[in-house]
């Protein structure tokens, strides 16, 4: 069944209290109109508390390979 074209509303958040008091998502990147992801420039920033890094971020591994 085909459903065709539908609008979306694409955002990027911080995960929890912590990352948006740091407002983490402001450096991340951000997602355009058509919905691609463009992140940040890596290494310090000088605009972040302690010139931390910006931060590239994705879905997390709950799998660890063995290491052989």
């Amino acid at each position: 069944m085909r459903i065709g074209v539908f609008p979306a509303k694409w955002s990027v958040e911080g995960y929890d209290a912590v990352s948006k008091a740091r407002r983490d998502a402001h450096f991340t990147g951000h997602i355009t109109q058509t919905g691609e992801f463009e992140p940040a420039g890596a290494g310090p920033n000088p605009k972040r508390k302690f010139s931390g890094n910006n931060l590239v971020v994705t879905v997390q591994r709950w799998i660890t390979e063995p290491i052989l």
